[in-house]
């Protein structure tokens, strides 16, 4: 339970968006974000959520409103067109802090949808902003000439996650790659964490479903 006043402090901070419609519901959560960053980050969500925005990037409440009724009209639209009785069709999204220094800030953001398939689809990612000039950091920190050495490091770091040795078990676990020696990066930009600079990808893109956001 949250008691009145930290209830009251968290509402004040979020931006919401939350409706349901017979068996199907939308949900939007967002963080506010800080007013140096706000542009930047509603430019972010804004290209996340579908890039139908077009009104005030800094108004967070009506970009998270947009999202919520345009998504809630898909829901419904899918939803006219049968489904079953036991099915609840819905579409979640949340954004929060994730970590800050007085020159940055990173966001998280995860957004699912379960159309009743065989699973639902998930979203998983976070931006960092430089707080002095708003801009969000993107693969243009990592140095041109560095690119090969950072995918030595992933090679690696997939190693881990998928409890493999060698090369070959690797390729084992991954699809669309034909060398390990030139796996692709990530599709979303790196992001700062307590615990450094964080790479995910997402689902499917270099693994099966089962194999998750690595």
């Amino acid at each position: 339970s949250i008691d009145q006043e930290n209830s009251s402090v968290m509402l004040a901070d979020t931006v919401f968006f939350s409706q349901a419609d017979e068996q199907m519901s939308c949900n939007i959560v967002v963080l506010m974000p800080d007013e140096e960053v706000r542009q930047a980050v509603g430019e972010w969500l804004n290209a996340q959520f579908g890039n139908t925005y077009t009104g005030n990037m800094t108004d967070i409440q009506a970009l998270v409103n947009h999202y919520g009724n345009s998504h809630l009209d898909s829901l419904r639209s899918f939803f006219e067109e049968g489904v079953p009785d036991f099915a609840e069709p819905c579409y979640d999204a949340s954004m929060e802090l994730l970590f800050e220094t007085d020159k940055v800030v990173t966001y998280g953001l995860t957004i699912t949808l379960d159309l009743v398939g065989a699973h639902h689809v998930t979203r998983e990612l976070g931006a960092t902003f430089n707080k002095n000039d708003g801009k969000q950091l993107t693969w243009d920190i990592v140095r041109s000439d560095s690119q090969s050495q950072l995918r030595d490091i992933v090679r690696g770091m997939l190693k881990d996650y998928f409890n493999v040795k060698s090369d070959g078990e690797l390729m084992e676990w991954l699809q669309g790659v034909d060398d390990v020696a030139t796996i692709p990066l990530p599709e979303t930009p790196p992001y700062m964490t307590l615990e450094g600079f964080t790479l995910i990808y997402q689902q499917y893109e270099i693994a099966a479903y089962a194999a998750g956001m690595p």
